[in-house]
């Protein structure tokens, strides 16, 4: 039997609403304040299944319960709906922005309420039946490291990388990182085990591991054979013909210090992104040569471009502007994992782009 949290501070509100839901066979706890609905949640022997809150109360309103929901270990992933009379867009944007996982406004028919209740519990169980799946895969597939230029040389990085181990790290980290990780884990069930990739990747740089691990491993290798594998795996990855992703450039060997698996996530990020927003008729380029002492590389679309405005935010974390169709579309890592990795390869990067006109990422290395 479901069971619902109902918090609302108008009595004959809350008890015609309870009333309905008992009748249709749901297990009712009811709150009359922010106040009674933590007691409910800190005494009552089996927590709610979902809770659903008006927002306009006294001394703890809904913004508050729900982030003290969220903040609290055992309560975090409980579902909760706003259930409010501010018809209002900002107000909208502001639960979601916080985590609410839907805003009702009232009046509501409780057949509206019960299709969210129900809605947002079927997702509950589906995404915890695809974790589970994900779980069990991560378990019994380890990646083998590589240190060799193939195909699956990006795979050394993530050896170690387990998916009960990530979620359990992320469960007792309490800062916005880990909370954006959960909810993008959430809403990319189906893409799980490339997600946690990225996420252990963030996680390694945050601990310093990686930085560590390129010092101890510092090769030089050619930056045009990672640039051919990092090519290949996005082919092979969007399916792609060679005619989509065009190579320019000198052809004989250019020697940088670095680590190669390294560099080749960094390319392959930044393909991966120029495929995702480029006009599908037109091919992205890739191109690479000397420049003096350095080497440059350059990735161009022919895509929606970047405003300019947004330009200073494309290399944070989770970092999304534009919504495809593209199934291949990421949670807004790629980027982030390519700023934080140039400079394990004494490199720098920089982006330009105009809207409808495409984007050009440069990538700039010492030669050794």
């Amino acid at each position: 039997m479901c069971r619902i949290l109902i918090v609302d501070d108008r009595p004959q509100h809350l008890e015609n609403i309870v009333l309905h839901l008992e009748m249709l066979g749901y297990d009712v706890v009811k709150a009359y304040d922010g106040d009674a609905a933590l007691h409910a949640l800190q005494t009552h022997p089996i927590l709610p299944d979902i809770i659903v809150s008006d927002i306009n109360m006294p001394h703890i309103d809904g913004y508050r319960l729900l982030e003290i929901v969220q903040s609290t270990p055992q309560w975090a992933d409980i579902p909760f709906i706003f259930l409010t009379g501010l018809d209002s867009q900002e107000q909208m944007r502001l639960g979601k922005k916080m985590g609410a996982d839907d805003y009702l406004v009232k009046p509501v028919s409780v057949d509206d309420l019960v299709i969210a209740i129900e809605n947002k519990l079927q997702r509950m169980l589906k995404w915890k039946r695809s974790t589970e799946r994900q779980v069990e895969l991560a378990r019994s597939s380890s990646l083998s490291a590589s240190h060799g230029l193939n195909a699956s040389a990006t795979s050394s990085l993530f050896a170690e990388v387990n998916m009960p181990a990530i979620l359990e790290e992320l469960d007792v980290m309490p800062n916005e990182f880990s909370h954006k990780a959960w909810e993008a884990l959430q809403k990319c069930s189906t893409k799980a085990i490339q997600l946690v990739r990225q996420i252990g990747l963030l996680l390694q740089l945050d601990q310093g591991k990686l930085t560590q691990m390129v010092k101890q491993n510092t090769n030089t290798f050619d930056v045009i054979n990672c640039m051919e594998i990092a090519v290949s795996i996005v082919r092979a990855d969007f399916d792609l013909d060679e005619c989509k992703i065009g190579l320019q450039g000198a052809s004989a060997p250019m020697m940088i210090p670095g680590s190669p698996e390294i560099m080749i996530v960094i390319l392959s990020e930044i393909i991966k992104n120029a495929v995702i927003f480029s006009d599908p008729s037109a091919p992205v380029t890739v191109t690479v040569k000397h420049q003096q002492d350095y080497v440059l590389i350059e990735v161009i679309d022919q895509g929606i471009g970047i405003p300019e405005s947004h330009l200073p935010l494309v290399w944070e974390r989770f970092a999304q502007f534009y919504e495809t169709d593209n199934p291949q579309q990421g949670v807004g890592l790629g980027l982030a994992i390519v700023n934080e990795c140039v400079g394990l390869c004494n490199g720098v990067v920089s982006i330009t782009s105009q809207p409808q006109a495409g984007t050009v990422v440069k990538l700039c290395f010492p030669r050794s």
